[in-house]
């Protein structure tokens, strides 16, 4: 099944419109916002089947291709157990892929994929607000137990 693109008068009609037209539930499907509408324009979204997105996929597009860095295990340790427990503390037990642990531009950085979960797009949100909020939580976590300032980037692939 292929993505589609739809527009509303807003981005709620918007998303509900891609969803019927593709039969699936809100967290069954990634969705990105082309456009908020506004002054007479329709807001347009793109969705596509989570069925899709496979892993690598998430991961090119949040690293890019042919980044390389060193791993850092204690950071990838510190980050899987923290997301893990996260996520069994809330509710949505998963197994969590830890992508890459390591420096970009000095700054430690942790990208990690839930691979594995019921219910993601409950964990995404609406707009993806559940899932910024609890990458900020991690980011916290994760530096009071490493002792550095890691940056956290995360994605849901089912």
């Amino acid at each position: 099944m292929a993505s589609v693109e739809t527009s509303g008068p807003n981005v709620d009609d918007a998303i509900d419109a891609a969803l019927e037209e593709l039969d699936l539930d809100e967290d069954q499907v990634d969705l990105e916002i082309l456009s908020e509408g506004g002054d007479g324009q329709p807001a347009r979204v793109r969705a596509t089947p989570r069925s899709e997105i496979s892993t690598e996929s998430v991961a090119e597009r949040d690293l890019g291709e042919g980044v390389e860095g060193e791993w850092d295990e204690s950071l990838a340790t510190a980050g899987r157990e923290i997301v893990e427990d996260l996520l069994d503390y809330m509710g949505f037990p998963s197994e969590v892929d830890v992508l890459r642990a390591g420096k970009e531009n000095d700054t430690p950085t942790l990208t990690m994929a839930v691979v594995d979960g019921e219910s993601m797009g409950a964990l995404i949100g609406r707009r993806g607000e559940t899932l910024q909020a609890f990458q900020f939580i991690t980011q916290l976590l994760v530096n009071r137990r490493v002792g550095s300032r890691a940056t956290a980037r995360g994605a849901s692939a089912t």
